[in-house]
């Protein structure tokens, strides 16, 4: 329990400021329950989740001033009935879900208090961001404070406040204090510290069950990790001994070591070798660059960075190690920590094998207590009370423990599967029929290791213990690449007349056939074990009927959220398809190696946009492309449809030409087909080509043709679009007022629809018209509402470009301070996503706001860096943007004189580094 000084300072008296206490609750878990169960039930959870929180704050004497769906924000003027009302949601939304378990009210809580600024729509402050950071780092069923709320409140009856360690949050430089609050009672053993994996960034996950041992492997494989001269690090050894679990632990202890964090990127479900690349570019959030390699811009990205990356599951990619050995020669600072059952054999490689738990000696079997000083032991217990919570080790049954650990050789994974069946068997049984098993098994397979025979036998011998349908459903759910939900398993692996009985899973998981991640209900199984069941599945005969029936399965998911692409809940949607890429790729795979050409191309056709949106450019290609070659000249709508989506794929990988020959093959079919809907489609693509080209006549001539289209199939979101880039096209020719009119006609109908994503663009390019007219409050507003949409879809780009912009206004109202902290959060999007057309934009809007406080040499010197950059990346700034740009300068320039064309010149002789650190310098300087 943690201690807490009494003496606190004082809320501020300032009367410009209000002292308020936030409270931010998020229902977890809430989109992946909404797609599982529908949108009426999303809808009943949200419901329950917002009459509780109103009940509950109310009570409290707070307000919730905001609801959006799955998120509750509220206010206290009194920071101690924060913490109160805080504890008792949890303990309301606990009671909740045992009184009706089809409502998870699982539901992060952070709650902070501190001085804050009202602001048009809300507050602005410090606490209101650390309580929206603490909401987002608290699982379900956790409240999360900070010391000065606590210090505020002093002791809670009938709860206590427990220490979890300092963290790195975003957005702040210091660590932050954590602390949870608690009913009195509740306190967990062995509480895992959150520094651990949030001290620098990761994605290095918790793991569900404490790590046992390997005291020596941790200190060895750290040692060597912090070693200047080991940059690439493999763990091997067969399946089952532990490489993910020590490499994550090896990872996590390393942690504070790497600047830039370290990520985990499991590749088990990986089939293709060429994929490496873009998933580790996937995992890093690294968008592809037109026309570039995903290899060349992920070590553009890296080559900066210190960072760790853990690839796991290697073995089945020997053919991507050149990918490693790329990388690792074109980053310095990065270092790789692999896991394999054998080494990639690149230059400059160190293996570390890892070797059994360790075991006691049979002969001079040592004390009770002893033996749980062996790592293999301490895991048995460990796994065997979490299948009978009343299972202790004792004098009566140390040594069938001992012997059982011995028998699997000290691997975890066997271990953890002889484990489980102690609800069933007292360990001396569990001895006799686990080592029949063995000894039959010994003389298996002769291109198998010793320690792998041990573990096939044992998931052997845990396969026969299952009931016929345990074993069938066991089998089938090799099918799944990267987890399966409960629908997709009811649908794959059942019989038209069966019904899935979940207690079947429940089984497998019990018996650590299976896991189930948090609360998703998603259901996977360890590569190793997968391996093992792909056996049974095709000693069963059913492995192409279940292929077949599990890529059915997706193609009708992906149709399924087809329509979502231009409906409110787009980001929902986005988020499952991008969960089930891998069984989408294994669909796939399945369908063009089989010669279903036909499947192939429905799931080319259904999945295109989502890997536009997602970023998945050059895999999207490689998908669509081949299916469309598979085809041959089928002439259906999922050709036309395959057509667009290779048109555009090719279009934002800055392959003009090919874009242009898909989309008008496309045009001629839908023509040929009279299919409207394909024929719309494709003028739209062909008329953004022209506008990219700069082609504006010819882009008028094809929107307005594809406007009509779709006014013709009341096609509301179409129209949107297409009113949107009639609207840019009259931007670009300087018809700033035909502009405006045409965004706002479709920005009504973005409304109309709830398309946030569609509403967000629309808002962000008036606002740039708006700029453009000299309408500064305007463009202020319509900026702020995009931030607002843009933020809530999760779309990154174009929510930095928009604050670029906002950082533009602030910095022409004189707000300096706003001015640099806006730019410095586009500047680090745009690195992160590795968005280069964006360098030179940045600049520009640093160069005018230098001019907007007086420092003319430095607009000018920016300036000039910028328009150099342009050149250097091809980028065209349109006439309507340089007269703006041009207005904005126009101070500095005369401020300059004769000097502003020197002053430029020099700027173009910068690099683009040393542009950004002249900008950056200027937020040290007084406005």
């Amino acid at each position: 329990m943690t201690e807490l000084s009494p003496a606190v300072a004082s809320p501020p008296d300032d009367p410009a400021t209000q002292f308020l206490a936030f409270l931010i609750a998020d229902v977890r878990g809430y989109t992946s329950f909404t797609v599982e169960h529908g949108t009426p039930a999303g809808a009943r959870l949200a419901r329950k989740f917002a009459e509780l929180s109103k009940v509950l704050v109310a009570a409290r004497g707070g307000e919730v001033i905001e609801l959006r769906g799955d998120e509750a924000l509220a206010i206290f003027a009194d920071p101690r009935q924060a913490l109160y009302a805080a504890a008792e949601m949890q303990e309301r939304f606990q009671q909740e879900m045992e009184e009706d378990p089809s409502l998870p009210l699982k539901v992060g809580i952070g709650v902070d208090a501190g001085d804050v600024v009202p602001v048009e729509g809300g507050y602005r402050g410090l606490a209101l961001n650390l309580a929206a950071r603490l909401c987002s780092l608290a699982k379900a069923g956790e409240v999360y404070a900070t010391e000065g709320i606590v210090h505020l409140s002093d002791k809670l009856d009938g709860y206590v406040y427990v220490e979890r360690g300092r963290v790195a949050l975003k957005g702040f430089s210091d660590l932050v204090r954590v602390i949870q609050v608690l009913p009195e009672g509740e306190l967990p053993a062995g509480f895992p510290p959150l520094v651990s994996l949030v001290a620098r960034p990761s994605n290095l996950p918790l793991q569900p069950t404490p790590f046992v041992g390997r005291e020596a492997e941790i200190a060895a494989v750290t040692d060597m990790l912090r070693r200047d001269d080991i940059r690439l690090l493999t763990l091997t050894g067969p399946g089952g001994t532990g490489k993910t679990r020590l490499a994550l632990q090896g990872a996590a202890a390393v942690l504070d070591d790497f600047q830039r964090g370290a990520f985990w990127i499991p590749l088990g479900s990986v089939a293709d070798p060429g994929l490496l690349a873009s998933t580790i570019a996937g995992t890093l959030k690294v968008k592809e660059a037109p026309g570039v390699p995903i290899l060349e811009t992920l070590s553009d990205y890296l080559k900066d960075r210190q960072m760790l990356l853990v690839l796991d599951n290697f073995e089945h990619l020997a053919d991507a190690a050149p990918v490693v050995a790329a990388l690792l020669a074109a980053c310095p600072d990065l270092k790789i920590l692999t896991t394999s059952r054998s080494p990639l054999h690149v230059s400059g490689e160190h293996t570390f094998d890892v070797p059994p738990l360790t075991l006691p000696n049979l002969q001079r079997l040592p004390s009770v207590e002893e033996l749980l000083s062996y790592d293999a032991i301490a895991l048995f217990v460990q796994r065997a009370q979490a299948a009978r919570s009343d299972f202790t080790l004792t004098a009566e049954v140390a040594r069938p423990v001992a012997e059982i650990c011995a028998g699997v050789d000290g691997l975890p994974l066997a271990i953890e599967l002889a484990a489980a069946r102690i609800k069933v068997f007292p360990p001396p049984i569990l001895l006799r029929r686990l080592s029949r098993r063995l000894s039959l098994l010994t003389g298996g397979a002769r291109d198998l290791s010793a320690r792998q025979q041990t573990l096939q036998a044992t998931i052997d011998w845990s396969f026969s213990l299952l009931d016929p349908g345990e074993q069938r459903i066991f089998a089938r759910m090799a099918v799944f690449a990267g987890g399966s939900t409960l629908h997709a398993i009811g649908r794959v692996c059942m019989e038209p007349d069966e019904h899935l009985d979940e207690g079947t899973l429940a089984s497998l998981v019990d018996k650590s056939l299976m896991r189930k991640e948090g609360g998703d209900d998603r259901f996977f199984m360890l590569r190793t074990i997968r391996d093992y069941a792909w056996q049974r599945l095709e000693l069963s005969g059913d492995t192409d009927p279940m292929q077949r029936r599990h890529a059915s399965y997706y193609l009708d998911l992906a149709r399924e959220a087809e329509p979502a692409f231009r409906a409110p809940d787009q980001d929902i949607w986005m988020s499952l398809l991008e969960r089930e890429h891998d069984n989408m790729r294994a669909a796939l795979s399945w369908a063009l190696e089989g010669e279903d050409r036909e499947l192939a191309l429905q799931l080319s056709a259904a999945l295109h946009r989502f890997w536009q949106v997602h970023g998945h450019l050059t895999e999207g290609r490689q998908w669509v492309e081949q299916s469309l070659e598979r085809a041959g000249e089928v002439r259906t709508r999922d050709q036309i449809e395959a057509l667009v989506g290779a048109g555009w794929l090719a279009f934002y990988q800055d392959d003009i030409d090919r874009s242009e020959r898909f989309l008008s093959r496309a045009l001629s079919l839908a023509e040929e087909l009279n299919d409207e809907i394909g024929r719309a489609d494709a003028l739209y693509g062909l008329g953004c080509i022209a506008d990219a080209q700069g082609d504006y006549d010819r882009a008028e001539t094809l929107i307005e043709e594809c406007l009509d289209a779709y006014l013709g199939l009341n096609d509301t979101w179409g129209v949107a679009l297409a009113m949107n880039n009639l609207g840019l096209i009259a931007k670009y020719r300087g018809e700033l007022e035909r502009a405006q009119e045409l965004m706002e006609e479709g920005l009504e109908l973005a409304r109309h629809l709830g398309q946030r994503r569609a509403l967000g663009i629309l808002l962000f390019n008036l606002g740039c018209v708006h700029w453009c007219i000299g309408d500064m409050s305007g463009a202020r507003e319509r900026y702020q509402e995009a931030l607002v949409e843009l933020q809530d879809v999760g779309e990154r780009l174009v929510t930095a470009m928009t604050e670029g912009e906002l950082g533009l206004v602030a910095g022409a109202e004189g707000d300096y301070s706003r001015a640099q902290e806006l730019l410095a959060q586009t500047l680090e999007t745009y690195q992160e996503l590795d968005y280069r057309p964006g360098i030179p934009e940045w600049l520009e809007n640093q160069s005018r706001i230098a001019g907007f406080r007086g420092d003319a040499e430095r607009a000018a010197l920016l300036y000039g860096a910028a328009d150099a950059l342009r050149q250097e990346l091809n980028l065209s700034l349109p006439v309507v943007d340089k007269n703006a740009h041009e207005r904005d300068l126009e101070p500095a320039r005369s401020q300059l004189g004769e000097d502003w064309q020197t002053a430029l010149h020099r700027g173009r002789e910068l690099t683009a580094e040393q542009a950004i650190e002249l900008a950056q310098a200027a937020s040290s300087v007084p406005g």
